[in-house]
Parts: C-alpha cells; structure tokens; sequence
C-alpha cells in the first residue's frame, strides 16, 4: 500500500478491459467507467454483485475478459487503482473502490506487459532471457533480443531491431523503424509501432499489434491481429486515423498471411 498527498491509501495498482466507452459488464449489470474518477460499489463475494473487478497479477489478464475484438466493437483499457481493500483470484482482484487512472491503448498494454516483466526481474540479460519472468532488451541498431520463459518479455528500440517472446504470456515489443515482434507462446502479445514495422502472433489465442506507419501484422488461426491506418495531414505529416482488430478465421483473415489495414479494410501484403 501507499498513501499520496490527500492521503489517501492505494491498496493496488492494476489493469481493467472495458468494452467502446469504458463500459464494463458483469452479471448481467453495466456500468460506465471515467478516466479520473472513482467508482464505488457496496461490497460482497469477488465474485457476486457489488464489486469491481480488475487484474492485478499480470496486464495481459486483461484479455482473458475483454479480448481485443468483441461484437460491441474494440475493446479499452486502462490502469486502475483500489482504494479499498481488495479480495484476489489467481487471474482478477475485486474491490469496493476503484479509480480508472489512464487509458491504454492495445500497444499501450503490450508494452505494459514488456514494463511489468522487466520490473519483475532481477537479473536483466541483454540478448537472450530463458527463465520465468527473464527479460531481454536490445537497443542498438539491428540488434536483436528474446524471451523464451514464461511470461519473459523481449524488447528491441533500435533500428531494424528484432523481439521474439516464445514463452506462456510472453511479450515482444518492436519500436524502432522496420522492428519485428514476435509471440509464438500460449496467450503472447507481440506489438511493433515503429515506420513499417511487423508484428507476428503464432501461439494459440495471442495478439499481434502493428501500430506503426505502414505496419502490418499476422497470426495463426484463433490468434488476434491488429493494425492502424495513417492519412497524409494538412500539416505535411502522418497521423493515424484508423485502427481495427481482427480474428484470424482462416478464411477471411489468412493464417500466417501479413496484413495491413487499408481504406478502412485488412489486405494482403507481401513479407
């Protein structure tokens, strides 16, 4: 716990997934969540109504209630604090008082995933990490980094550089020009928000996030793909004005097929 300059005690920090317009549902109630205020709830089981519910053990949780996609449209999400005690499960928290702190985007929260696994590690090894919670960092020009534990993370900032996360809940952020992230692990999140970056999902129900300028991304069949489209401004530069996430199916969206999003729709597009 700590306490901030109103005194006020934060019994934990955490992640909360929202469906479009921070509305979350459970059982069978909705409500509508605001970034900077506190919700408040009068108590009862964890799992009962009465409280709100958030993940605290690990940001890729979140998924586990709101996946990227749902049929009301792409789901939010954000960091939340309790400010009330809390009651925990192996995957979600539940409290009486919960303040929705910021909004975070879905590269927001892979690279959320790579933060959280770097700051749970104590023996940081540049290049190559292969035990639970290891971490990897490459920040050179072509470098190159991997994760292969569970729930090990892989960064690479640098021009052309490469993230590869293969564990359980793995994570591989890319945010160079022309990086690559890759998650081939149960539950993995790969996100790439470099110029023509790529973002590769191949383990069972993972994510790939291409968020970037000319990004694309793939997945294997039952895996998540994600992309952002750009438009030329007034100003002379790029700007994002559109993002979509999809469900690879095999027949719509290909497996293992890269895609880019344009015009508002996901196309094929060349290695």
């Amino acid at each position: 716990m700590r306490q901030n300059e109103k005194e006020i005690t934060v019994y934990a920090t955490g992640w909360k997934g929202f469906y479009p317009g921070l509305v979350c549902s459970a059982n069978g109630n909705s409500r509508q969540y605001n970034v900077g205020e506190v919700a408040e709830e009068k108590g009862g089981n964890i799992c009962s109504e009465g409280m709100l519910h958030f993940c605290h053990k690990h940001p890729l949780d979140v998924f586990n209630f709101y996946p990227p996609a749902t049929d009301k449209g792409i789901s939010e999400y954000a960091i939340v604090e309790a400010y009330a005690p809390i009651q925990e499960t192996n995957e979600k928290a539940a409290t009486t008082k919960l303040k929705v702190v910021a909004k975070l985007d879905l590269a927001g929260i892979c690279q959320l995933a790579v933060d959280f696994v770097f700051s749970k590690t104590k023996n940081r090894r540049k290049q190559l990490a292969t035990g639970y919670y290891g971490a990897a960092s490459a920040t050179g020009s072509q470098g190159a980094a991997s994760a292969t534990g569970s729930q090990g993370a892989a960064s690479a900032t640098g021009y052309y550089g490469a993230a590869s996360a293969t564990g359980y809940k793995g994570a591989a952020s890319a945010t160079g020009d022309y990086g690559a992230a890759s998650a081939t692990g149960y539950k993995g999140a790969a996100s790439a928000t470099g110029y023509s970056g790529a973002a590769s999902a191949t383990g069972k129900e993972s994510f790939a996030f291409a968020t970037g300028y000319k990004g694309k991304a793939k997945g294997s069949i039952g895996s998540w793909i994600g992309c952002a489209e750009y438009a030329l401004n007034e100003d002379g530069l790029y700007h994002p004005v559109d993002f979509k996430v999809v469900r690879v199916d095999g027949k719509t969206i290909k497996e293992d097929v890269f895609y880019r999003l344009q015009n508002g729709a996901f196309v094929e597009v060349e290695e």
